[in-house]
């Protein structure tokens, strides 16, 4: 199943300074993901320790910590301008290699990574995975961008080769492609798609005809999804 993973062309760290606004400005939606998640699915489990891998921006760590307040923050990232960066914004940041990260088995409570499998194949995606797994003692996530996404697509392309923006140039999985990797490592999972591309338009533009559609079950289309991403309880 191994598949050539897109990257950018440019170093992490640059694309970082280059596109900092634009993560500043974005929305959080895997941070308030997770946190809707935890309240619907599992609100009994108790939570206090959390990490983002690949954090970049720390959007979504930020939020997570603004949110629960009380609990153990941490965020890491290869390049170490983003964890300086990050150090800066009052998270707990360090840089290391999500390949082999320096944690004990279980160390964290909750753990995820907010797209940082989009430059792998799958051997290494899977790889990165199970080394999220090992430190994580309650629940994971994993996003990725989704194979399914025709908008998702379409707008990767149009960004990168209209308005020259390297950093939208990245891979996609499919939902058989992450559950091998649970799979692999003797995991039952869970896979939800998330971000509705139309629904975010209409609420954009059109309120009224959001607030109607939303209760209707055919809007939610695997295909209208910008967002796949794999839960794994331990």
């Amino acid at each position: 199943m191994t598949k050539d993973a897109k990257s950018p062309s440019k170093d992490w760290s640059e694309l970082l300074g280059e596109n900092e606004e634009l993560y500043r400005r974005s929305r959080p939606k895997r941070a308030k993901f997770i946190l809707e998640y935890l309240k619907v699915h599992c609100p009994q489990l108790k939570v206090e320790t959390f990490h983002e891998q690949g954090a970049f921006s720390g959007k979504d760590i930020r939020h997570i910590k603004a949110s629960v307040l009380n609990g153990f923050f941490c965020a890491s990232d290869l390049d170490v301008g983003v964890a300086g960066y990050l150090s800066a914004q009052g998270v707990n940041a360090l840089s290391c290699d999500a390949f082999c990260l320096p944690f004990k088995d279980s160390a964290f409570d909750l753990t995820y990574h907010s797209g940082l499998i989009i430059c792998f194949n799958n051997e290494d995606a899977f790889l990165i995975v199970q080394e999220q797994i090992r430190t994580t003692k309650k629940i994971a996530f994993v996003f990725a961008h989704n194979d399914l996404s025709w908008v998702d697509k379409f707008a990767s392309f149009y960004k990168t080769k209209i308005q020259k923006k390297d950093i939208f140039n990245y891979r996609r999985y499919r939902e058989e492609e992450l559950l091998d990797m649970a799979s692999r490592m003797g995991l039952d999972a869970e896979i939800y798609f998330f971000d509705n591309a139309l629904m975010n338009f209409l609420k954009r533009n059109f309120k009224r005809l959001h607030t109607v559609l939303s209760s209707f079950s055919w809007v939610n289309r695997k295909f209208l999804a910008n967002e796949i991403v794999m839960v794994v309880r331990k």
